[in-house]
């Protein structure tokens, strides 16, 4: 999973792998604590991530090198979102 704490209010966390869209996730109902592909109403987040459809449309598993941007939807000239690079175990 991807996770973490976003600004309270929150209506859409956007994810994309390698640079291809994957999921949107939006707010959970009057809920604290977070479920799997949701935004709790205290602004934590979890998104699926493990299989992905890659550029070529092939669903695969996250492995070394691949990039997982997570941004909050907000159309801002320049904003990218926040980028990782995954790693080897």
């Amino acid at each position: 999973y991807v996770s973490g704490l976003v600004p309270t209010g929150t209506q859409v966390i956007r994810l994309s792998i390698n640079g291809v869209p994957q999921r949107t996730v939006t707010p959970q109902a009057n809920i604290d604590a977070v479920t799997a592909g949701g935004i709790a109403s205290n602004g934590r987040f979890k998104i699926y991530s493990r299989f992905f459809k890659d550029e070529t449309g092939v669903s695969r598993k996250l492995k070394a090198g691949d990039t997982v941007t997570v941004d909050l939807g907000v159309q801002i000239p320049g904003d990218t979102g926040t980028t990782v690079t995954v790693i080897a175990k």
